[in-house]
């Protein structure tokens, strides 16, 4: 018996010890990195930074959009809600960053979904405050129990970190600026076409991620930074579902009251019968066709280089 307990009790302090060096090493090892917020902290300043989901990763060129005068940079994860994008934010301006423009992705159904995280790269580079920090805001305004904590704590990006010499370089090549560089072809009319839209019926804002968006604009007021919140291109069959049309309005509604600058495409001003469209910036784009877009809300690698062009219209 006496045995099993030391067995246990070592297994223990080794899980613990390969965790502190984990979370510890980590940050140090990306700190070149061509993705994540270690090099950004290093960088200390990014003229125009992009912060948002696979919208803005499979939206966002930032190999199109860096120039001469102004140095961009993209944080994009897997359901990034509002809530973590201003945790991460935050973060960033305690470590000292000068930010001149951030530009936030505008998917509505980021800001309906229960506080949670859906993409554990976000704390890869991260101290174990800052990912406390997400786990309180989890745990209080969602479902989260210890066991996403161990998920968060000891689970998460294990498999990197293990096999670092092979699978970093890897990782590392696919991005530049926090932006994917790897190619993503567009799909066929047919395709896209075939796709189910399945959207819920009755999605609302979530009034924890609306208090979250809330405090990133007084955030960015605070540090003088302009906020803009910009909506990546979709497939032209997306604004077939009423639901969709239903919680962009409802979104755009929130952000209007919050008087934010707003990019949006003409197809959802004209489908969502939005009035005052003298408050947002609008912009044309070819939602019909399929060879820009991998999915109904996703972006090809020729989509997101002619979403560039249109953006850099607005920027700087």
């Amino acid at each position: 018996m006496k045995k099993n307990i030391l067995i246990i009790i070592i297994a223990l302090a080794i899980a613990s010890l390969l965790t502190a060096v984990k979370i510890t090493l980590t940050p140090l090892l990306m700190k070149d990195a061509n993705y994540g917020i270690s090099t950004l902290i290093k960088q200390g300043h990014v003229d125009d930074l992009f912060i948002g989901s696979s919208m803005f990763r499979q939206g966002i060129d930032t190999v199109s959009l860096e120039n001469e005068e102004r140095s961009t940079y993209l944080l994009a994860y897997n359901g990034h809600q509002p809530f973590s994008e201003y945790i991460q934010i935050k973060e960033l301006l305690k470590n000292g960053i000068n930010i001149d423009t951030l530009y936030v992705d505008m998917y509505a159904y980021s800001a309906t979904a229960q506080v949670g995280l859906s993409d554990v790269r976000m704390i890869q580079d991260t101290s174990l405050k800052f990912t406390l920090s997400l786990y309180e805001q989890m745990r209080e305004h969602g479902e989260s129990g210890i066991g996403e904590l161990y998920e968060m704590v000891v689970k998460a990006n294990n498999e990197i970190f293990y096999t670092w010499p092979i699978s970093y370089p890897l990782i590392n090549s696919r991005y530049m600026n926090g932006g994917a560089v790897t190619k993503t072809e567009g799909k066929t009319e047919e395709y896209l076409s075939n796709l189910p839209l399945g959207f819920s019926e009755d999605a609302e804002l979530n009034t924890e991620q609306t208090k979250a968006l809330i405090d990133l604009i007084d955030l960015c007021k605070e540090n003088n930074i302009d906020i803009v919140f910009v909506e990546t291109p979709k497939y032209v069959r997306l604004y077939e579902n009423n639901a969709y049309i239903n919680i962009m309005k409802k979104y755009t509604s929130f952000l209007n009251e919050c008087d934010c600058k707003i990019i949006l495409s003409e197809k959802t001003v004209k489908e969502c019968e939005l009035t005052g469209v003298e408050r947002y910036i609008t912009y044309s784009f070819d939602n019909n066709d399929a060879s820009y877009f991998s999915d109904l809300i996703h972006m090809s690698t020729d989509g997101r280089r002619q979403f560039a062009n249109v953006l850099k219209e607005f920027m700087g």
